[in-house]
């Protein structure tokens, strides 16, 4: 969460600087905050996207109930590959995914 906050700030402060350098305020304090954003940015996204896949790992691990109803599958039969569910209109009466578009054994 704390990585989160500081990507959203990094992400904020650079728009700002943009912001500032595209209607011509080239000031020395601007320009600077811009590179800090940036640099702030290039580090932290990584880290975040690493803390995101092994909370995801996790939850796999721990919870695959879980993760199967975030993936929008209804079941889940043994020993057969599961699709990856792009996007999908969720039936609840029948309980399936309606006009899915799915990438063929590629899902956790």
């Amino acid at each position: 969460m704390t990585v989160a906050a500081f990507l959203s700030s990094a992400l904020f402060v650079g728009a700002s600087a943009a912001w500032h350098l595209l209607r011509g305020n080239q000031s020395p304090a601007i320009r600077k905050m811009f590179s800090m954003a940036l640099w702030m940015t290039l580090l932290v996204a990584p880290v975040q996207a690493l803390i995101g896949d092994m909370h995801g790992l996790n939850t796999l691990k721990h919870q695959p109930a879980k993760i199967a109803a975030i993936e929008g599958h209804w079941e889940n039969p043994p020993g057969e590959a599961t699709p990856l569910l792009l996007f999908g209109w969720p039936d609840m009466a029948q309980e399936r995914t309606r006009y899915g578009l799915e990438i063929p054994a590629l899902a956790a």
